[in-house]
């Protein structure tokens, strides 16, 4: 390629240009940057609505591991703490309303040492002598009650074989946004609850920590085997919607033989001089073909970076709604850190610029010839 073709391409590109030409000749790629924009503002959201919901499912199902009888912390990574819960059914009572609930009895700093980042926790100081319960804001508000009042709970006593009432102060108030857990579950000491012990594992690697104790033939169960469907049913609707993505940035990759053309027309009295010059017709292809897909790589990437930005001014906005007004959000965590998948939006960006190139190698050939006849005309 000769000098006198680089500086045509690089003038053609926007080197050198106002930013009115610039404005004017990046408009026609504006389909391509909506469509890059779009795809990666859903793929930001799912997987960080996924990460979320999958973080929930670990600390507020039964810990990374469920552990039906007492372990030797020695068998576990440095990292790895345990916790010793009790689980129980039961019937939540104000003055005048109740609600079933799933209530966890836990120690005295199980709330505040695993589970307060996530759970947004609202509290006042117990000065009674009763016991402390935590319910989530939407039990609460289906209630009737505040923080600092009373409650009855109802739960079964396997010891006299019958219900008994347990008078309890409402201590604190939750928000873990995942509504799965925030209608039913309960929080409450240890010594109230009168249920199966499960010895809960947080730990970062669950799989070795597993195999360790699953040698000493100790029954455990991983978070992701406890809610196998919905974990397994998170992982096939990330990857369903990666290759749906993927899918509508190819079509949208054809669109670019279009924008060539326009290209092509705007530029055929530059063409015709630049064939005058002696460039080579193919050379001209080539060209053509180079500023095309620079067009559409620099509206991907200015797409792509355009969804991050609006998923991270979104997530504030999204996790500040009160889920209870939002009948449609009450299956979906809405209060998540943002986590951008760079792996799926880079196949996305690849997946959008090489069918952009298949297509214009195909048909950009034709388009030359017809407007370098019109241009010569």
């Amino acid at each position: 390629m000769n000098e006198a073709l680089r500086l045509y391409i690089g003038r053609k590109i926007g080197r050198g240009q106002s930013r009115a030409w610039c404005l004017r000749s990046y408009l026609s790629s504006l389909l391509v940057l909506l469509v890059a924009s779009a795809l990666s503002f859903v793929l930001v959201f799912v997987a960080s609505m996924t990460s979320a919901i999958d973080s929930t499912l670990q600390r507020l199902g039964s810990g990374s591991i469920a552990v039906h009888e007492e372990i030797p912390e020695n068998l576990l990574a440095p990292d790895a703490t345990i916790c010793r819960t009790e689980t129980s059914g039961g019937l939540l009572y104000s003055e005048d309303r109740s609600i079933l609930v799933y209530v966890k009895g836990v120690e005295e700093d199980y709330l505040e040492k695993n589970l307060f980042s996530r759970l947004h926790l609202e509290s006042v100081e117990n000065t009674t002598s009763l016991k402390g319960i935590w319910i989530s804001r939407i039990m609460a508000s289906r209630l009737g009650v505040q923080i600092g009042d009373r409650l009855t709970l109802m739960l079964y006593d396997s010891g006299v074989n019958r219900v008994r009432p347990v008078l309890l102060f409402l201590e604190g108030t939750y928000s873990s946004g995942y509504n799965e857990f925030d209608e039913k579950l309960a929080y409450t000491s240890i010594d109230v609850t009168d249920g199966p012990t499960i010895y809960e594992v947080r730990c970062s690697d669950v799989e070795e920590n597993l195999e360790a104790l699953r040698a000493r033939g100790i029954e455990c169960e991983s978070y992701r085997t406890l809610f196998r469907t919905v974990y397994e049913n998170l992982e096939v609707s990330r990857r369903l919607l990666s290759l749906i993505a993927v899918l509508v940035a190819v079509l949208a990759g054809f669109f670019s033989v279009s924008v060539a053309g326009e290209y092509i027309e705007r530029d055929r009295r530059e063409i015709a001089s630049m064939l005058l010059l002696g460039v080579e017709r193919r050379s001209l292809v080539k060209a053509y073909r180079l500023i095309t897909i620079a067009s559409v790589g620099i509206s991907a990437l200015m797409g792509e970076a355009l969804g991050v930005l609006l998923s991270f001014l979104v997530s504030p906005i999204l996790s500040s709604l009160d889920i209870t007004k939002y009948p449609s959000l009450q299956n979906y965590v809405i209060d998540f850190s943002v986590k951008v998948p760079f792996a799926t939006l880079v196949l996305l960006f690849s997946a959008l610029v090489f069918s952009s190139y298949i297509s214009l190698r195909v048909s950009l050939k034709r388009s030359v010839f017809s407007s370098l006849a019109s241009a010569l005309r």
